[in-house]
């Protein structure tokens, strides 16, 4: 696949822009120095939020059935807040990355209490987002885009094209269909327990 065509489509589909909630920020530089820095991330798993999931990036690989690569830095995990924490990405920082959130014995649901009834939600990172320094999210509907358009990839439009085939349906989302790049343009994410303030909205 063609790297070109790969980060074109990646910015239809996974520019998951949150920047309105709670606005995160990315490693600063240092001044003075030449050295890239590692990139810390902020953000969260939501179905409600996550506690204590693991957090785990990883480079694309488009030969790999479900596109995730090589593992990327150490995995890191949401705190009691079910914000990301102890997620740096090292040095040379070359997005695009797949971004995973894993449930295990430990991890609940912050609205519940108990342990969530999805147990693995993905979204991606794109250069744009960690030069925004916004804070990243994974949800039902960013995991079921990504896996739809991974589904659909093929060698001449990649894995994120803004394609019209097949559509999904959502209650919540004007008649009720949408296709995979609509449902990552349009995500409201509630808040909840005062973690996530007001209603955010992905860019493309």
């Amino acid at each position: 696949m063609r790297l070109s065509d790969l980060n074109k489509l990646l910015l239809t589909l996974c520019c998951l822009s949150l920047a309105a909630c709670n606005g995160g920020s990315s490693g600063g530089g240092s001044g003075g120095s030449d050295e890239p820095e590692a990139v810390s991330l902020t953000g969260g798993g939501i179905k409600g939020p996550l506690v204590n999931a693991i957090v785990t990036v990883y480079t694309v690989d488009t030969t790999a059935e479900d596109f995730k690569g090589a593992i990327v830095g150490e995995p890191g995990s949401t705190n009691e807040q079910a914000q990301i924490i102890d997620l740096v990405l090292p040095t040379p920082i070359e997005p695009p990355y797949i971004l995973e959130f894993t449930s295990d014995e430990n991890t609940t649901d912050i609205l519940t209490g108990q342990a969530p009834v999805i147990s693995e939600m993905r979204t991606v990172i794109t250069q744009a987002l960690l030069d925004n320094g916004e804070q990243i999210y994974g949800t039902p509907l960013t995991t079921m885009a990504v896996d739809l358009a991974i589904r659909n990839a093929d060698v001449d439009t990649g894995p994120w094209a803004d394609r019209d085939g097949d559509e999904i349906t959502d209650p919540g989302l004007g008649d009720g269909t949408a296709t995979p790049a609509e449902l990552v343009s349009a995500l409201p994410i509630a808040a909840a327990h005062g973690v996530f303030q007001g209603s955010c909205r992905l860019s493309i």
